[in-house]
């Protein structure tokens, strides 16, 4: 009696392929799924938290009058917490150019109009740099809005906590195009000014709607130090600021690399000569 076997092609192994399959789809359960899954519920139960009345920050129509007309300046002099309001000058979304606002996305936030009030993904990005010793910002536009109108200057975990919850209520309260809007009015900027119309007119000689592209970069490269980045004071650190935002305008494809490259000769050129300033 002769018993055939029938065999498979050499190296075929379904129940291998199948056992392949399983684990990978275990694996992206417990890297991608189930970590997604928490931050959803960690985020909800943020917001929960941030829009109840346990926190001393404002909300509702008195977080409104708040955000239309002055921000509070805190500083602390011989042991002595003072505290006063700053009143910039209000300039709609239609007076900025898009120039500055690109610059300012790039920069500061390039997912600002994808994400929410704050970025998990940055948050966490940040924390892992901070835990390898190297420090990065992780805050959104909104979260710097927060910190810009109401809270102290200072570097402590309940900041961070106050200002996240501060922006979640600011996000529940203006569009998008809002919040960037009083962004650029109210951020502290060098030599005690504050927005981007004040530093355009000092260093460049025009309003802010006149900025090109050399000058929205240079400005927004000054954050979040623009003291330490003064061109009329530190130059170099002023045009490597620029530069950095230049590269990230690039990458975000909001400028092509030649006109990166022409923007930060432009900028080297009229700041070694010292005529900054237009005219």
């Amino acid at each position: 009696m002769t018993v055939s076997v029938v065999q498979g092609p050499v190296g075929s192994d379904p129940g291998g392929s199948l056992s392949f399959w399983r684990r990978a789809l275990r694996a992206g359960i417990a890297f991608i799924v189930l970590p997604a899954l928490a931050l959803g519920i960690a985020f909800n139960c943020v917001k929960i938290v941030a829009q109840s009345d346990q926190w001393d920050l404002p909300g509702g129509r008195l977080l409104d009058a708040v955000l239309s007309s002055c921000q509070f300046e805190h500083s602390s002099s011989t042991g002595v917490d003072v505290e006063h309001m700053i009143c910039p000058t209000r300039l709609g979304a239609g007076e900025f150019p898009q120039v500055l606002k690109n610059a300012v996305i790039a920069s500061e936030d390039e997912r600002f109009f994808s994400h929410g009030a704050i970025d998990f993904r940055s948050t966490a990005r940040a924390a892992w740099h901070f835990s390898l010793g190297d420090r990065q910002g992780g805050s959104t536009v909104t979260q710097q809005l927060a910190r810009s109108i109401m809270l102290k200057k200072e570097d402590s975990l309940e900041r961070k906590l106050v200002e996240a919850v501060l922006a979640i209520r600011i996000f529940a309260r203006l569009s998008r195009t809002e919040i960037l809007t009083r962004y650029m009015n109210v951020v502290p900027h060098a030599r005690n000014m504050y927005g981007f119309d004040d530093p355009a007119r000092y260093y460049f000689g025009v309003g802010v709607q006149e900025l090109n592209l050399p000058e929205a970069a240079l400005l927004v490269g000054m954050l979040p130090e623009p003291n330490n980045r003064d061109p009329l004071k530190t130059p170099v650190a002023a045009i490597e600021g620029a530069a950095t935002v230049l590269q990230r305008m690039v990458a975000e494809g909001m400028v092509t690399v030649e006109q990166a490259a022409r923007a930060e000769s432009e900028l080297k050129r009229r700041i070694k000569s010292g005529k900054l300033r237009r005219g």
